[in-house]
């Protein structure tokens, strides 16, 4: 009996390891965007989180890191098919995650460089503060790109981006953790995204055009927007970062941020 466990069980391990050979080469790679979807931060990104937010819980850390995962995925999918516009952030919980990213220059420019083959800058604008959005009637293109990206790209693919508390995870996450102040978007908020137009508008001076829902557009209207932005054809200049954590804009590729 003895002699017959010695000769099975090399014969065994080697079945196991032909088995798993076979197994890893019949094994299609993950796409990238199911890589995308899996994609888990390092810890070290999440230590910068709870280290620079502290008031935040692990409800908040998760929410803010899926929210993020699918901020990425819209990014991609729009660079997959061709479409180049700047999205606009439109949470600060999850615009802090991104921030915590940055932070961690080498896995951040590792993790930017496999999925889009370059940095994704973040453009802050200094100006643009967390507010609720209930009676929003101004809204920056960015994030007027991102709810139409968001809403053409679920008919495609609903898997990956689910509805949190009634509403896009996105567009729902401040209103749904402890962040203040933040974004809180509103349904009622999300329809007038659906219909805002491109309106000549006043600001700072200046006539800048808009997505306005069409009610009166005055001088002395703060445009609103979400936290942050990101364009996928950003052209070379610029230093990347304006050192706040809201804004919007695609003005141009530079070094990126190294620690907004």
């Amino acid at each position: 009996m003895s002699e017959f466990l010695q000769f099975i069980t090399p014969v065994a391990l080697g079945g196991v390891y032909l088995w798993a050979v076979f197994w890893h080469k019949g094994t299609p790679e993950k796409s990238k965007v199911e890589q995308l979807a899996d994609y888990q931060f390092p810890e070290v990104v999440r230590y910068v989180f709870r280290r620079e937010h502290p008031g935040y819980d692990q409800a908040d850390e998760d929410l803010a890191f899926k929210g993020l995962c699918e901020f990425f995925l819209l990014l991609f999918l729009e660079k997959e098919a061709n479409r180049s516009l700047q999205l606009g952030m439109p949470s600060a919980l999850i615009d802090d995650a991104w921030h915590a990213f940055i932070v961690c220059t080498h896995d951040y420019e590792k993790f930017c460089k496999h999925f889009y083959g370059r940095l994704i800058h973040h453009f802050p604008d200094v100006g643009a503060l967390p507010h609720s959005m209930e009676d929003a009637r101004v809204f920056k293109p960015d994030v007027m790109n991102t709810w139409k990206a968001l809403k053409q790209n679920y008919k495609k693919w609903p898997g990956l981006f689910e509805p949190f508390n009634g509403l896009p995870l996105l567009f729902a996450a401040d209103s749904s953790s402890s962040v203040s102040p933040g974004w809180i978007w509103s349904e009622e908020s999300l329809k007038r995204l659906d219909t805002a137009t491109l309106t000549p508008h006043k600001k700072g001076g200046s006539t800048v055009n808009e997505f306005t829902d069409g009610a009166a557009a005055v001088a002395g209207v703060v445009a609103v927007d979400g936290c942050g932005s990101a364009g996928t054809s950003c052209s070379a200049g610029g230093s990347g970062c304006g050192g706040g954590s809201c804004g919007s804009g695609c003005g141009g590729g530079g070094s990126g941020c190294g620690g907004c």
